[in-house]
């Protein structure tokens, strides 16, 4: 590759990195926040929400996971909007891994059985 051309590519690729998904409006002054396991546990302001972060959704996108100074928290996705980047995966169902008794049928090799959201 030649000096021209990698010059041309090293000023190009940092504009091809994917836009982080970003709150950048909040529909109320305070909205609820919650738990990973959808239990509401206060509220936040808007402002502690503008610009920050979402790191993920829960399983049916009807909720947001955003870091913020208090923490990474949970807001409804209708109480926010958005930059409109490609939003984060869902979080993974599965937390615990579980060893197969003996003759057991999980359907599995065992390790991943009994995955769940709450």
């Amino acid at each position: 590759m030649n000096v021209a051309a990698m010059t041309l590519f090293a000023v190009l690729l940092p504009g091809l990195a994917v836009a982080q998904s970003r709150v950048t409006g909040v529909k109320a002054p305070d909205v609820s926040i919650f738990d990973g396991r959808d239990t509401k546990v206060g509220t936040i302001t808007a402002g502690e929400l503008i610009n920050q972060a979402i790191v993920g959704t829960n399983a049916d996108r009807t909720r947001y996971q955003v870091t913020t100074t208090r923490g990474v928290v949970y807001v409804k996705a209708r109480d926010v909007e958005t930059n409109g980047a490609s939003l984060p995966p869902p979080a993974a169902g599965c937390s615990t891994l579980i060893t197969r008794a003996p003759g057991a049928n999980l359907g599995s090799n065992g390790l991943s059985g009994h995955c769940g959201t709450k």
